[in-house]
């Protein structure tokens, strides 16, 4: 037992901040759950304090919308605190990390951003890595795209808002929502539903 790292507590603050990061996700796509820990390891760097399963689509030959719709759903998080807390704090990296990803495949293998001289097939990570650290017409070209996928990620979060300010307090008291959960208290404030994403994404999102 001496061995096993020492776990401190949360503050509210920040538990706060991490559940309406996850639920910001939620509210952006249908997912499986929504979690957030209420302890922390004192030793571990680098640790998940929040996540949410997303709902795994079935195999099919996807389009544009699909990209886009996922990277509105990475951006999720970040909207919900831009939305709730006024600003985003340095648990977006990873977010962003994904939604830029996603938006340079988009550009320079899929050919659906107007450039069709692709990259060779198959994702190089190590190639995606080099072009994102310099300053190009990549960059000036894939900005917008994540500039409309975070408003949007916004728009959404902002038509729940109500049902979400009521999804917070349950995911603070319990610690987990289940996605029917989620579902079931999710209701637009308006009658006029904002644009909706689809519900294809294979990964965790973590906060």
């Amino acid at each position: 037992m001496a061995s096993v790292p020492g776990r401190i507590v949360l503050s509210e603050k920040f538990r706060w901040a991490v559940a309406i990061h996850e639920l910001g996700h939620a509210a952006v796509a249908v997912v499986w759950a929504v979690s957030i820990e209420s302890k922390a390891s004192a030793t571990v760097e680098r640790q998940i304090l929040g996540g949410a399963v997303m709902e795994a689509g079935e195999f099919e030959n996807h389009g544009k919308q699909l990209y886009l719709d996922n990277i509105a759903i990475h951006l999720g998080g970040m909207a919900a605190e831009q939305v709730f807390l006024g600003e985003h704090g340095d648990g977006v990296a990873s977010d962003l990390d994904g939604a830029t990803r996603l938006a340079v495949i988009l550009d320079r293998h899929l050919g659906m951003n107007g450039v069709l001289n692709a990259w060779p097939a198959g994702i190089d990570e190590r190639l995606i890595d080099s072009a994102r650290r310099m300053e190009s017409p990549l960059t000036a070209r894939i900005e917008p795209i994540l500039q409309e996928q975070l408003a949007r990620a916004k728009s959404i979060i902002e038509s729940h808002r109500v049902s979400l300010e009521g999804l917070w307090l349950e995911l603070i008291g319990s610690g987990h929502l289940t996605g029917q959960q989620i579902v079931d208290g999710l209701r637009p404030d308006k009658t006029t539903d904002p644009p909706k994403t689809r519900r294809k994404s294979r990964q965790r999102l973590h906060g």
